[in-house]
């Protein structure tokens, strides 16, 4: 069975214990509910031979921000994919018809859940430039192992739970009846994707562009 630390839970509480804090009665806040979607650059951590996986994340935010005030909160929730493109070279003498090269892409999708402290830096007009930080947690939903030699079920070998930091920049655009949003974020997971059956310690990264619309 995937293993889940106590960590983990933790941290999934911490999420949540925050979140209560920070969300007061509506008449008190202005809320903005808005969806978005973009694309994600991910790899993961101790890799040897791999690359950038090109993947995907869309889903909805809430940005809580009270009346006046320069700091707001954003709870979201993502489907996001994440995982690593990378080369395996098999050992000479191994098998005559295995390439030299093996192409290997292992992809996993999580549904993510950050909270997110948005700064908004003072300026006048329609655009609110912001920095932005937070911890997320995401709970695995599908992998897929893909490999020229053959395909493999890693769900069993791959923790059900992630957690990490996000870190990034962005803008809100206001308009007549909506409002903009466009970010970077650099998202940092600080568990292990793999069980401790599988003795490795690696961990996703991935930088993510997004574009959202919030009424």
């Amino acid at each position: 069975m995937p293993r889940i630390s106590a960590s983990s839970y933790i941290f999934t509480l911490a999420i949540l214990l925050v979140t209560m804090l920070f969300v007061r009665p509506a008449q008190s806040q202005l809320l903005d509910y808005g969806v978005k979607g973009g694309v994600n650059f991910s790899s993961i951590t101790e890799t040897d031979n791999s690359d950038m996986l090109t993947g995907f994340h869309f889903g909805g935010f809430v940005n809580i921000r009270p009346p006046l005030s320069p700091i707001s909160i954003q709870p979201e929730v993502l489907y996001t994919r994440l995982g690593t493109n990378f080369e395996i070279i098999p050992s000479p003498g191994v098998n005559d018809l295995e390439p030299d090269v093996i192409e290997e892409t292992l992809t996993i999708d999580y549904l993510q859940i950050p909270v997110l402290l948005n700064y908004y830096l003072p300026l006048p007009g329609p655009l609110g430039p912001k920095l932005f930080a937070g911890p997320y947690v995401g709970f695995k939903m599908d992998s897929e192992y893909d490999s020229e030699i053959n395909d493999i079920d890693l769900t069993d070998q791959l923790n059900d739970l992630d957690f990490g930091l996000v870190f990034g920049a962005g803008t809100d655009i206001s308009l007549l009846l909506a409002t903009v949003h466009v970010e970077a974020r650099f998202m940092l997971g600080l568990e292990s994707v793999y069980t401790e059956d599988f003795d490795n310690d690696e961990r996703n990264r991935a930088i993510m562009l997004s574009a959202g619309i919030a009424f």
